[in-house]
């Protein structure tokens, strides 16, 4: 098995040298520009032809979400070559972007001189509407981080397994997480310096969530949290051993993997790739689960060749899905928390995230626990949904809104900074902090800051109307830049600063001040986006899946976003990647075991 490495380098280049003899299409060789609009911004792509061929392309410019559009540059760009024709499949789960590159191409090869009937000439498809069937002990649908920890977990206990993704490539939505896990070592030097134990991380989470979480699913999320962390590494993965905090985590507890989110992949890529009986389908859509004598015993899928396939599962199925925060309809039929959660609302998540794995175990009789727990994060942007790490450690910035003023409590949790923030004028802030110039493509990552448009011929002031980013040597420069009044902006960095370091709340209720607010300064323009849906699948603490009765539904498993009842109301910074890990694992496991 290949396994898929994300490269997160803004130049894609794939070169082809394929070229038809019977060639009869005319062309001015040379290189040309072509621009369509992606998912989040224009994308810009060089097309170099000779006088017969597409020799090669290069995606120049695009803000495409990492991870999940990788497939499309990869897979569209190689397919026009291959082919030499830019009729040529969409990637599933990509499938915006893919037609923009489609698109851009398109306009490229326009200006060469060329007949463009030749390029938009029929490419042989496979043979569609074939039927597979596969067996394994264990089918694990959803390739995100709960799924891969699960299917891991239930080879390692000796099951064979298969474990499915609808995109074409796994990742999910972990992989746009920024690798900040929550975990505790209880008399650990971290813990000690931080005044940490378990204890008070399962305090913290179950109250953070307005004691709605189920205990002891909450008691088993903190107090297995390390143990899987070690686990992780025993499998490849490198943690960091100084603990941050991210927005709305309530404590320094979080660790870092190595390379970000994209780090859990490549561990569980090469997993996959030097073991056997262990198999990864990808482009494998889920469509229903296969029930026999009141047991789950395989799942309906079907791929992007459009074959029918059957999967078997001699011992368990395990759904791994992710939540519904991309589904706008599921969305508004299940909010309780917020005025509104339409197609005006963004999401931080990934197309993938449509909620597949709730709606297939509805069938099947599952209940359903706190749907309407949805969760916004306050960071996203405003055009995008996409988060930068500008958001980053939630002691190190404050929040300001338009007329110059903090509001809310920035080390707080997630629903009150949201909610703060929908109160301000226009719904949104300004996030603002100091001596930072670091703009990764994901929450948390790590990222250069290139240029910029100076406005006035000021050079204090840089501001990126693309990534409503602004920066700036003075408060004035940045007040100008923001458009707020400089008065105010003063002041609110000036109270900031007083109290550096300091653990004694101040009006907003704030007591973490990790750092000062100096030049150059940085402000980002944000505005609420759904982030996580805590409400799902019902499940015990050993991950089986409930019917209405309150009985677990044999051979069905859920680990992940698609369950519901661990964070109650609101979901603490950095307890996702924890609880995908804790829980994927007891689901393969318990899978594997036919538990």
């Amino acid at each position: 098995m290949k396994l898929f490495k994300f490269n997160p380098v803004f130049y894609v280049v794939f070169a082809a040298f394929l070229l038809c003899a019977c060639s009869k299409v005319e062309m001015t060789p040379g290189i040309y520009n072509g621009t369509a609009k992606g998912h989040n911004a224009p994308l810009n792509v060089e097309v170099t032809v000779s006088e017969h061929a597409i020799e090669a392309i290069s995606v120049k410019e695009h803000k495409e979400t990492p991870g999940v559009s990788t497939p499309a540059f990869k897979n569209v760009l190689q397919a026009i070559l291959d082919n030499q024709s830019v009729d040529v499949d969409a990637v599933s789960g990509a499938t915006v972007t893919s037609n923009a590159l489609i698109e851009a191409v398109t306009k490229a090869l326009e200006q060469t001189g060329a007949d463009m009937s030749f390029f938009t000439k029929s490419v042989e498809r496979k043979v569609k509407g074939k039927k597979i069937k596969k067996t394994a002990d264990v089918v694990v649908i959803g390739a995100g981080g709960a799924g891969c920890a699960a299917a891991v977990q239930a080879h390692q206990c000796g099951a064979s397994v298969i474990i499915i993704d609808k995109m074409a490539a796994m990742g999910g939505n972990t992989i746009l997480a920024g690798g900040i896990q929550n975990a505790v070592k209880d008399g650990s030097a971290q813990a000690i310096a931080n005044n940490d134990s378990q204890e008070k991380f399962f305090q913290q989470t179950i109250s953070g969530g307005d004691y709605q979480g189920d205990t002891a699913l909450v008691r088993i999320l903190t107090s297995q949290a390390w143990d899987a962390l070690e686990w992780q590494e025993s499998i490849g993965m490198k943690f960091g051993r100084t603990p941050s905090s991210v927005p709305g985590s309530l404590g320094n507890r979080g660790y870092g993997v190595q390379g970000g989110a994209n780090g859990y992949f490549v561990a569980y890529g090469k997993y996959f790739e030097s073991n056997e009986n262990i198999e990864l389908m990808l482009s494998t859509k889920a469509l229903d689960l296969i029930e026999k004598n009141g047991r789950i015993v395989g799942v309906k899928c079907s791929d992007d060749a459009g074959n029918d396939i059957t999967l078997m599962a001699n011992k368990g199925v395990v759904i791994a899905t992710g939540g519904f925060g991309q589904n706008v309809a599921m969305r508004q039929k299940y909010n309780e928390q917020w005025e509104d959660l339409g197609e005006s609302v963004k999401s931080t998540n990934s197309p993938a995230i449509t909620g597949d794995g709730i709606v297939m175990a509805e069938k099947v009789g599952a209940d359903l626990v706190q749907m309407g727990n949805i969760q916004l994060l306050p960071h996203a942007d405003p055009e995008t949904g996409r988060l930068g790490n500008i958001a980053g450690a939630s002691g190190n910035g404050i929040f300001i809104n338009k007329e110059g003023n903090r509001f809310v409590n920035e080390a707080g949790r997630r629903d009150e900074m949201s909610h703060g923030t929908l109160a301000q004028t226009d719904g949104v802030m300004w996030i603002v902090v100091g001596g930072f110039r670091g703009f990764g493509p994901g929450f948390g990552g790590a990222g250069g800051f290139g240029g910029g448009d100076s406005e006035n011929g000021d050079a204090s002031i840089i501001f990126h109307k693309t990534d409503n980013t602004i920066t700036a040597q003075t408060i004035e420069g940045l007040a100008e830049g923001m458009g707020v009044p400089v008065k105010n902006l003063k002041a609110a960095i000036a109270d900031y600063n007083k109290r550096y370091l300091s653990t004694k709340p101040d009006k907003f209720g704030r007591d973490l001040f990790l750092s000062k607010i100096e030049p150059p300064y940085t402000a980002q323009l944000r505005k609420p986006a759904v982030h996580h849906t805590m409400g799902g699948l019902r499940i015990d603490t050993d991950t089986h899946v409930l019917d209405k009765d309150g009985n677990a539904i044999p051979g069905l498993y859920a680990a992940g976003e698609v369950t519901g009842g661990i964070h109650g109301t609101n979901r603490l910074g950095g307890n996702a990647l924890s609880e995908i890990v804790v829980f994927g694992r007891i689901a393969g496991r318990n899978a594997a075991g036919g538990k």
